[in-house]
C-alpha cells in the first residue's frame, strides 16, 4: 500500500524548511502525553541525526515519569522551569515545529512567547481544525 501524506509541493516545502534552517525548536502541548513527547523527541532526533541540525524540544511543563524511558527525555527544556532559555531558543530559531498540537493556546503560558517569534513554522498534527498558521501544515 502506498499512502502519500504530502503532495509533491508540500514535500518540497518541507525539504526546503529543513535544509534552509539551522536552529530548530520542536514544541509539544501542555501536560504532554506519550504521542506529544514521543513525536517531538523523534522529529528532533531526525533533524539532528539525519540532517545535522541543532534541534531542541521544548514543553510547557512536566511529562509523566513513566515516559522517562524515551531516549533524550533529559534534554527537554521545560518552560515552567526555564522560561528565559525557552525565549532565547525561540529568538534563535530558524524553524519552529509544532507537533501533536493544533493551537498555541494548548501550550498554556508559553503561548505568549510565539507572538514575538520570527521563525518559519511547521505544523504536524492529527487534531481537527488547526488554528496555527504555519508555512507548512500537515494535519
Amino acid at each position: 500500500m502506498n499512502i502519500n501524506i504530502l503532495t509533491e509541493e508540500q514535500r518540497e516545502l518541507l525539504l526546503s524548511l529543513v535544509h534552509a534552517g539551522r536552529h530548530f525548536v520542536v514544541v509539544g502541548h501542555k501536560s504532554p502525553d506519550g504521542d506529544a513527547l514521543g513525536s517531538c523527541l523523534a522529529w528532533a532526533a531526525y533533524l539532528r541525526e539525519v540532517h545535522g541540525k541543532d534541534a531542541t524540544v521544548i514543553m510547557p511543563d512536566q511529562f509523566p515519569d513513566f515516559l522517562q524511558w524515551m531516549p533524550e527525555t533529559q534534554t527537554v527544556v521545560r518552560y515552567d522551569k526555564k522560561p528565559e532559555l525557552v525565549r532565547e531558543l525561540l529568538q534563535q530559531a530558524d524553524v519552529v515545529c509544532f507537533l501533536d498540537l493544533n493551537d498555541v493556546n494548548r501550550t498554556d503560558q508559553m503561548a505568549e512567547e510565539f507572538a514575538a517569534c520570527q521563525a518559519r513554522t511547521l505544523l504536524i498534527d492529527h487534531h481537527l481544525d488547526p488554528a496555527i498558521k504555519a508555512d507548512l501544515q500537515v494535519s
